[in-house]
């Protein structure tokens, strides 16, 4: 244990906040292709004015729908020169938030739309971490995870972009089938 080097990175795009290494609480939902994001997670103060830039979902005039923080959560380990990584995309529940009058199926069906893209560049970071050739080497699991980290963010932009925030429902539509594809390979 006495090498055992262990952080948390967090590759958060838009919307990232320091999670404890390898906390886990009721307050976090953590990506499963059979666990759906509800309105009941959705559990934050909604915030009218922010210092940070987090994903937009639906826009009402000018309020924001919904708002949510997602990160994917690197756990990085090295023991005896064996990398021990773990990967996670995670649903921060008490950093996310929802207008209920604002509340429809399709703002949610965008903002869960927000999580499976995070799940896909987590796949990325997990595929790559297994081909490093020293993943021990701290400095090339960070390139690595920040790389990943600015392919998620232009992904996420480009998302919220050609959907219109999710108010477009043909590229909305388009949207999801190309993430599910996705989410269907290995």
């Amino acid at each position: 244990m006495n090498n055992n080097l262990l952080c948390s990175i967090l590759l958060a795009a838009a919307i990232c906040l320091p999670v404890l290494c390898n906390a886990q609480d009721d307050r976090i939902i953590t990506w499963s292709k059979s666990r759906k994001l509800t309105w009941q997670d959705f559990k934050g103060k909604v915030e009218k004015e922010t210092t940070y830039t987090v994903i937009n979902l639906k826009k009402q005039g000018e309020a924001d729908a919904a708002r949510s923080r997602i990160a994917i959560s690197l756990s990085y380990g090295c023991e005896n020169g064996k990398a021990d990584h773990e990967v996670y995309t995670e649903f921060e529940q008490s950093n996310s938030w929802t207008i209920p009058e604002l509340q429809s199926p399709e703002v949610l069906a965008h903002e869960q739309l927000h999580f499976d893209i995070a799940e896909l560049h987590a796949r990325k970071l997990r595929t790559e971490l297994a081909k490093l050739p020293n993943a021990c080497d701290r400095n090339s699991v960070a390139t690595l995870y920040y790389s990943l980290d600015a392919a998620f963010v232009e992904m996420t932009k480009q998302y919220d972009v050609e959907t219109s925030h999710g108010t477009n429902k043909q590229q909305q539509a388009e949207w999801h089938r190309k993430v599910q594809i996705l989410l269907q390979k290995p």
